[in-house]
């Protein structure tokens, strides 16, 4: 017999904790690449697309886990 699919609540739960482990990891990245474009003009300009996707990720992210 194959084994019932996961709820909902079992999904967000599962998104949650999953989001809570790799939180420290995109906050080290975030932190590396505002360092990196605080250095000069250029490197803002270049780094400024992607320190977006990060923060849009990371806030799409939280409200998807309800945190």
């Amino acid at each position: 017999m194959s084994k019932p699919a996961p709820s909902l609540h079992d999904k967000l739960t599962q998104l949650r904790e999953r989001f809570i482990e790799q939180l420290s990891s995109r906050l080290v990245q975030i932190a590396e690449q505002w360092q990196q474009s605080c250095s000069s003009p250029e490197e803002q300009t270049r780094l400024a697309p992607e320190l977006h996707r990060f923060f849009h990720s990371l806030k799409g992210t939280g409200e998807i886990a309800r945190l």
